[in-house]
């Protein structure tokens, strides 16, 4: 792409990363992660609330208020920045409750730093590491507790994602599906039209990747034998 009409300097040695270029980039980047830790020790949303200091927790983002809403009476540290960590804050905050507890959902990202640092908590062998969180799974999963749900459960019926009414990839998949070809896709919401009722793309790999492998598809097929699966 061309830039030179937005007035952008050359700047090879920053935006190319050869390796002669990275090794230099590297100790910029050592500096500025040095100066967001900093940072990070007094950004106002790296805050703790105090309260019962039996248990404590280390959370952030949703599950912060899965937290509060699960043990409204307990310390938390929240993290509303998420890296860097605030190493002084999460020391002086473990040094300050008896039992801490790290509460995120999937991978234990904060976990493994906070062990890493040498801090006793406890966290994925407590809090399931797949699917979403709630409230009643934080309570429970801590305290073993199954009473006083937020709410009782509700079934709903099922609804299978798919295309918006009126979206111009509906009337494109349906055409192609009574082709009856094979589609080579790409992400994006129209990844959807895999589904039924329009079963018109059988593969999906990432964003691009439609045209290297209807390529590759034809460097080891032969375009004749392609054009043999045409209806």
């Amino acid at each position: 792409m061309l830039f030179s009409q937005l007035g952008i300097e050359k700047m090879p040695e920053k935006f190319v990363m050869l390796p002669a270029h990275a090794r230099r980039r590297r100790v910029e980047l050592e500096r500025r992660m040095s100066r967001l830790r900093e940072f990070a020790e007094t950004f106002p949303e790296n805050r703790i609330e105090w309260g019962d200091k039996k248990r404590g927790f280390i959370t952030s983002g949703v599950s912060y208020l899965y937290v509060k809403e699960a043990f409204p009476e307990s310390s938390i540290l929240k993290l509303g920045m998420a890296y860097p960590f605030p190493d002084r804050m999460i020391r002086d905050f473990a040094a300050a409750v008896d039992e801490l507890f790290i509460v995120e959902e999937l991978d234990p990202f904060i976990e493994m730093h906070v062990k890493a640092m040498g801090i006793a908590c406890r966290g994925k062998e407590l809090i399931p590491v797949m699917g979403e969180l709630n409230s009643h799974i934080v309570r429970k999963s801590i305290t073993g507790e199954t009473a006083g749900e937020l709410f009782d459960p509700v079934p709903t019926p099922m609804r299978p994602p798919n295309l918006c009414a009126g979206c111009p990839h509906r009337g494109i998949f349906h055409a192609i599906s009574k082709l009856k070809v094979f589609v080579a896709g790409d992400i994006g919401c129209y990844t959807l039209a895999a589904l039924k009722p329009l079963s018109s793309m059988d593969s999906c790999v990432c964003m691009g990747a439609s045209i290297g492998t209807a390529f590759g598809m034809e460097k080891a097929l032969g375009r004749d034998a392609l054009a043999r699966s045409l209806p």
